[in-house]
């Protein structure tokens, strides 16, 4: 009921907090071998290390992965001593590798991107084609000291016709206000079973 509401509110916003802002989306393709290199010198916690990528200009992509979970966030200005944060699903995911920046008057405020989740197979456990699903996160940007880059909401691309709209909608409403360490990042739209779990 409550991502059913939460739809309701998006589809009747009329004047959000960009209403006569000029906004548009750049799409970025990212090689993950040749375009991305290792962050940080020692593994994170659980085996996982971290790349960073090259986002459109002046944005940074961050890649950790570990135990079959990949990460992202998104960055200006990255600094070396920047403090890994895991954005993800609890369920085994893999990160596509197309990424559309939500441009409002030429900045990024947000980012979406197209997790698959691995669910596995209630029969027997292995990873099955059959059970894959498909999410829309929207993520945040990261500004240094200023705000970090988190997953703000997810959108079930299985099961929402119009899910690319719905999360340029999160993007464009939730995203540029969200506060990563006092929120939790929710579902929008129909959430079907294969969604998995943050």
């Amino acid at each position: 009921m409550k991502n059913l509401f939460k739809v309701a509110c998006l589809c009747c916003v009329i004047i959000g907090p960009h209403a006569k802002a000029d906004i548009t989306s750049i799409y970025k393709k990212v090689d993950f071998d040749s375009e991305c290199s290792r962050f940080g010198m020692e593994e994170i916690e659980g085996g996982a290390g971290a790349l960073v990528c090259r986002g459109i200009p002046g944005y940074s992509i961050i890649l950790t992965s570990g135990d079959l979970r990949e990460s992202i966030e998104v960055v200006v200005d990255l600094q070396e001593d920047h403090e890994i944060t895991w954005n993800s699903f609890s369920q085994w995911n893999r990160v596509n590798n197309v990424f559309e920046f939500r441009m409002v008057n030429g900045v990024a405020e947000a980012m979406i991107h197209r997790v698959f989740i691995d669910n596995a197979d209630p029969k027997d456990g292995s990873v099955n084609q059959k059970y894959q699903g498909q999410m829309l996160v929207v993520t945040s940007v990261g500004r240094g000291n200023e705000a970090s880059s988190c997953m703000v909401g997810a959108v079930d691309a299985l099961e929402n016709r119009n899910a690319n709209e719905l999360a340029r909608q999160v993007a464009d409403n939730y995203a540029p206000n969200f506060l990563c360490n006092k929120s939790q990042p929710i579902y929008y739209g129909k959430r079907g079973n294969l969604a998995g779990h943050f």
